[in-house]
């Protein structure tokens, strides 16, 4: 990456506004040289701090034990993880030094320590009967538990933690048996000196398995922040204690046992892991994210459900991902609660299944996101699952859902564990019910528990190349080579489309085929496309009727292409009783926005939207020191395409933001 794009981005980044939690930032340094200089100089850099990651020494100790085996690709994966770390800010100044560090070439990346949040859900009354869980015979999950209940598979659930007490999880919980101090095969979270009820406790103090996290019996709490804030927010420990309920909620729609009470999880046989990276408020800082993922891979979960989102693309986050999808873990994701077609991660990334949800009527529900990038639906609203204190509720959202997915695949991993992830959504698309006459649907369905344990052999439908967000200079490269991979005892025929930001079809071949696996290439003329982003869809056709799929982002544009912008305006909101502006503007090609605001020929503000899309709305606060808010004040607007394009507009703000106070 040269230095002129990295200052660039090092501008976007310190005037982001998704660091919630102060001037916190991922760095890569350019070198081992580069970081071991910073640290022996950090004296003199006072207006900065350098923490690692809380999975560097883990990974360290991980490479040093003879026994762990490695590929090539996790090795440079660990390397690149290895490589991060965080730099936090007191200042300007030290937003200066950081700058310097990156002209002198030390820095490679830098991102905020992105903040990501729980998918919120609606509530409803509570009971406890199994006969509230409607979802349970909607995918038909119940005649499977005389086959398989997932046992042997080890789930992972990266969220605020889990109710350690309810009676519906008191035997659903991985133990760590090396950790386990007292040999019961439970977790007592107390002292080994001290004795409750006759038992002594788990916690000694000391890492007894050597995996680098200290009593880590049933899981770890990553939670970290260092910000003021309430509840269990400072040390990473390892009681992983819920306090907000979204964790139990999604662990009892997973696992929740058969002990004739209460309800019954999708998956009853499984072991749950409780990974907890998001606290009270449900709010997670990205590298405490990534340590749970890494913690997970790195201690063989299988499955690994991710029932939070947000529109940050992390490249910290996506190594990770990487990581634990080179050791074989299926991750599941909720799609989010948008009701919209709009970028969402981690559910976007490629090695992650991504799950919408439907209603009782087994329709895509209204909040929740839909689209090309949606890999298949799952119940997800008026979910009966658990609660704090012992108790249940009804809940609405993909966060729910995603884990009706996680608890199938667990069940049909306990029938055949080799199965990979592109398998596993293969087998879920093609043996999944229609999604009928609903508008929203893009040619998926919803799950069936039972038509996928009992489905025999193997499905895969997946496009290998172009890579995801691949940038096309059509001027310089006519032709666009599709290479893509299908199998499936099913198989009768494919589609390959092209769309025009994910709805308008533009280019379609259709190729009927006798075999059940293929091996292909086609090569698109991508002369006749006009500048923007596309998305290639890969659908194969089964005999039963169903469809499985594959989908890659791409963008197209020339040597005469311009970046365009329209719709361009100031719209003025209220938040806290005061004015808030907000610059809202469209382009025809992706592109980051950069508001300056200037008055009398001087800067005076600089806001930067982080997110590379083609519709931008950035909020302007008005600084505490202004007499008069933004009175006789220009703004400029600069939009910049990762391919170096740029844009410009003048605007003016309303005369109510003008007077303001």
């Amino acid at each position: 990456m040269s230095k002129i794009k990295l200052l660039l981005i090092l501008i976007l980044v310190f005037y982001s506004p998704v660091c919630l939690f102060g001037d916190s930032f991922i760095v890569k340094f350019r070198s081992p040289l580069a970081k071991k200089e910073f640290l022996l100089n950090q004296a003199k850099f006072q207006s900065l701090k350098l923490n690692e990651l809380p999975f560097a020494k883990v990974i360290d100790d991980f490479k040093s034990q003879d026994n762990n085996i490695l590929t090539s690709e996790q090795e440079d994966i660990l390397r690149k993880l290895s490589s991060y770390s965080v730099v936090e800010t007191k200042d300007d100044f030290g937003k200066g030094l950081i700058s310097q560090l990156v002209s002198k070439g030390e820095i490679e990346f830098i991102e905020p320590n992105y903040v990501f949040t729980i998918e919120k859900s609606d509530e409803f009354s509570k009971e406890t009967f199994l006969r509230n869980q409607w979802y349970l015979d909607a995918i038909y999950v119940k005649d499977v538990w005389k086959k398989t209940t997932g046992k042997g598979i080890v789930v992972g659930i990266i969220d605020t933690g889990i109710d350690l007490e309810h009676t519906d999880l008191a035997n659903q919980f991985w133990i760590n048996s090396k950790e386990d101090i007292n040999g019961d095969g439970k977790f007592e979270p107390w002292s080994d000196t001290i004795e409750v009820n006759g038992l002594k406790g788990d916690l000694n103090g000391l890492d007894d398995d050597g995996n680098g996290f200290v009593d880590d019996v049933i899981g770890f709490d990553f939670v970290d922040q260092r910000f003021g804030n309430i509840g269990d927010f400072n040390f990473p420990d390892p009681v992983p204690l819920d306090e907000n309920g979204h964790g139990t909620m999604v662990a009892g729609v997973i696992a929740a046992g058969i002990n004739d009470t209460g309800i019954v999880g999708v998956s009853p046989g499984v072991k749950i892991v409780a990974l907890r990276a998001f606290d009270l408020a449900g709010n997670a800082e990205v590298r405490n994210i990534a340590s749970a993922i890494i913690y997970a891979a790195l201690n063989n979960v299988k499955i690994l459900n991710f029932s939070f989102g947000s529109r940050f693309d992390s490249k910290l986050l996506h190594d990770a991902i990487r990581f634990a999808y080179s050791r074989g873990c299926i991750m599941v994701a909720s799609a989010g609660n948008d009701g919209e077609i709009v970028d969402h991660y981690p559910s976007g990334y490629p090695e992650v299944i991504s799950v919408g949800a439907t209603n009782p009527q087994g329709k895509i529900g209204r909040s929740s996101n839909y689209g090309q990038r949606v890999d298949i639906f799952a119940p997800g609203y008026e979910i009966f699952t658990l609660d704090l204190n012992n108790s249940y509720k009804y809940v609405n959202g993909t966060s729910f859902s995603a884990p009706i997915v996680a608890g199938t695949i667990a069940l049909m991993l306990e029938i055949n564990n080799h199965l990979s992830i592109n398998e596993i959504k293969s087998i879920l698309q093609a043996t999944g019910k229609k999604l009928e006459n609903d508008k929203k649907s893009f040619g998926q369905c919803i799950v069936d528990a039972g038509n996928a344990v009992e489905f025999v052999g193997s499905s895969k439908c997946q496009i290998i190349s172009p890579s995801e967000f691949r940038e096309i200079n059509k001027d310089e490269e006519n032709f666009l080579k599709i290479i893509f991979s299908i199998y499936s005892p099913f198989f009768e025929s494919y589609d390959l489309q092209i769309f025009r930001k994910d709805t308008t079809l533009v280019k379609n071949v259709i190729l009927k085929q006798t075999n059940q696996s293929i091996l292909d290439s086609v090569f698109i003329d991508l002369r006749s496309l006009e500048a923007g982003e596309y998305l290639i869809k890969l659908t194969a056709n089964l005999m039963n009727q169903n469809k499985i799929a594959g989908a890659v982002k791409f963008y197209v544009f020339s040597n005469d292409t311009k970046l365009n912008i329209k719709n361009s305006r100031i719209v003025n909101t209220m938040f806290e009783g005061k004015n808030l502006p907000i610059a809202v503007c469209e382009t025809n090609l992706p592109s980051y926005l950069k508001v300056s605001i200037v008055k009398d020929s001087a800067k005076i503000k600089t806001f930067t939207d982080q997110f590379y899309s083609t519709a931008h709305s950035l909020p302007l606060p008005i600084p505490t020191d202004l007499q008069i808010p933004y009175q006789n004040c220009k703004i400029y607007i600069e939009l910049t395409s990762r391919s170096g394009l740029k844009a410009y507009d003048t605007l003016v703000f309303p005369k109510e933001v003008a007077i303001e106070q």
